[in-house]
């Protein structure tokens, strides 16, 4: 395994551990009693039992819609960037963490553990943050990144 797929990998399952860390830590502080900080941020435990921002959808055709989106993005990802650049590996580990952190909600409880509220958005968890944000810097870095991919071909 190439010095880069182990960064991948170790940054990717430390990611991993923080969310499921978090979202029990969350379950256990504010499933009875949320915390208020302001009128923009809380953080209350909530069951999200739908896909994305709560739309309806569950059950064991959600569960193999998500395991297949999981493999295609972790696929995908694997095979069109160039993870000799830090920044390719540190945005690849947040989506590959992120993805799998709410899969693993998903089959263990049936649903994601969510517990961060800001403002007007849906209640969401530190895995999503992790997608958003690896999406972002992938996006942001996306030329340079496939073009890295292309001349090490």
């Amino acid at each position: 395994m190439k010095k880069e797929h182990t960064v991948l990998l170790l940054e990717t399952l430390i990611l991993l551990f923080c969310d499921q860390l978090l979202k029990n830590r969350a379950e256990f502080f504010f499933a009875q009693k949320p915390l208020v900080l302001n009128s923009f941020i809380s953080f209350e435990y909530t069951k999200n039992t739908g896909i994305a921002f709560g739309i309806p959808l569950t059950g064991t055709l959600l569960l193999i819609i998500n395991i297949i989106a999981v493999i295609i993005v972790m696929g995908t990802l694997w095979k069109i960037v160039n993870f000799s650049k830090k920044i390719t590996v540190v945005s690849t580990a947040l989506i590959f963490a992120g993805a799998l952190g709410n899969l693993i909600d998903r089959v263990q409880f049936g649903f994601v553990r969510d517990f961060i509220s800001i403002g007007p958005w849906p209640t969401f968890n530190l895995a999503d943050a992790y997608i958003t944000m690896g999406i972002i810097v992938l996006l942001i870095f996306h030329k340079k990144i496939l073009s890295l991919k292309k001349e090490s071909l």
